[in-house]
């Protein structure tokens, strides 16, 4: 009897060592691969275009379409409006709505490392992570101000939430092996006051248009 004790006892001793082993393993190589995330976001957030230079609309300048006190929202032609609403169908940007939906639903379906994507961390002054911001931004339809590959691999993209539109994100999707997509990190552009205020006017037809926003 007291074999089969030293025995079970033994087993139990065995199964633990490896249930932390495998544990420490996992642990590992989920802190390596968020700081490698991290490392990397912290050389795009240097990269980064500056969106007063450059939106997605017919990739002017935003200079080229300032507003003064006695004008009213810029007009834009057919083609620019026909090449701005075909972005919504761009598998980066849909795939980026998809993650919001994720967050918002608990699943984090979208984010092959959510940890990475979700925690709240400061990287060069910039506001990182998606758990950094009120829930009723992602809740909230976006518009897309700016799309452009990177250097890193995938693509960047600026948006604007259409029912809180004062600040402006960047998101940064990538292009997995298999074919899938993921998004691995979402910050804050810090844009002044002033700035986020005309572009916010600019992009006015595009904030209140229910039918092409995701």
């Amino acid at each position: 009897m007291k074999k089969i004790n030293y025995l079970i006892l033994l087993i139990i001793f065995i199964l633990i060592i490896v249930a932390i082993s495998v544990y420490w393993v996992f642990s590992s190589n989920n802190i390596a691969n968020q700081n490698i995330v991290a490392g990397i976001l912290e050389k795009l957030g240097r990269e980064e275009n500056d969106i007063r230079e450059k939106t997605i609309i017919g990739e002017e300048k935003i200079e080229s379409k300032a507003i003064t006190k006695e004008e009213e929202e810029p007009d834009f032609s057919e083609d620019e409006l026909e090449s701005y609403y075909a972005v919504y169908k761009d598998p980066y940007v849909l795939h980026l709505r998809k993650a919001l939906n994720g967050y918002l639903n608990g699943t984090n379906e979208g984010m092959e490392i959510p940890i990475a994507v979700i925690e709240s961390q400061v990287i060069d002054g910039k506001q990182y992570g998606l758990s950094a911001f009120d829930k009723s931004y992602y809740k909230s339809k976006f518009v897309v101000l700016y799309l452009d590959n990177t250097d890193m691999g995938g693509k960047v993209i600026d948006i604007l939430f259409q029912d809180k539109p004062d600040k402006i994100f960047r998101a940064w999707v990538y292009k997995l092996a298999d074919g899938r997509y993921d998004l691995r990190g979402f910050w804050q552009l810090n844009i002044p006051d002033k700035e986020l205020a005309e572009i916010v006017k600019i992009f006015q037809k595009f904030i209140q248009d229910k039918e092409h926003a995701l």
